[in-house]
């Protein structure tokens, strides 16, 4: 799909109202409707396009009659700042899911939520937070110790800032590098270092 000009998100954006309504008319299969949905509303808003409330009402219907944990989903997967409690909800439902020859492919919404998460207010103001999403970003994670074998993702938002405070407890210096993400890293570095001092 070509991603629609600026002047043709108004457009874009009715149309999928309009699909979206008759696939609420007819019961039919609303996940993929209320994703593509749900989507275009968030590049409406960073494009600073209007989004009517017509569609946001909508896309609120579709998502009451998708029901959980799949409407969930959509919301922490299209919203620009998704909140650390609900990517660990979904990464939980994820995990049971993956398949080792699918791990890159299974993880990816994850790691979208988590990038929005690390630039979102909340993981600024909490360390903790900024931890959890460098954690879900990380190439070579940090094994959690309760998990019996292979990496997992973290069970907890605090689980990978405790780990990093016993490392760091034990006098082995920590180091973080995270690429593609500089300008939010750039602003982070001291908050993330006094967590794993305290």
């Amino acid at each position: 799909m070509t991603i629609p000009a600026r002047e043709n998100m108004a457009e874009f954006l009715a149309t999928l109202a309009d699909n979206c309504q008759t696939v609420i008319d007819l019961h039919d299969e609303l996940a993929p409707v209320s994703i593509l949905l749900a989507q275009a509303i968030r590049m409406a808003e960073v494009n600073g396009v209007a989004v009517p409330e017509r569609t946001r009402e909508l896309l609120e219907a579709a998502l009451a009659a998708l029901g959980e944990p799949n409407a969930s989903m959509v919301r922490t997967l299209s919203v620009g700042g998704p909140a650390a409690k609900d990517l660990l909800s979904f990464a939980k439902r994820l995990e049971p899911a993956r398949h080792s020859e699918e791990t890159a492919y299974d993880v990816r919404p994850v790691a979208m939520a988590a990038r929005r998460l690390l630039a979102s207010k909340e993981a600024g103001d909490d360390a903790k937070v900024a931890a959890f999403a460098i954690e879900l970003l990380a190439d070579q994670a940090i094994k959690r110790q309760s998990a019996d074998s292979g990496s997992a993702l973290p069970c907890l938002i605090e689980e990978p800032a405790e780990i990093t405070k016993e490392i760091s407890r034990a006098g082995i210096s920590v180091t973080c590098s995270v690429w593609r993400i500089q300008p939010v890293w750039c602003a982070l570095p001291q908050k993330v270092a006094s967590c794993r001092l305290r």
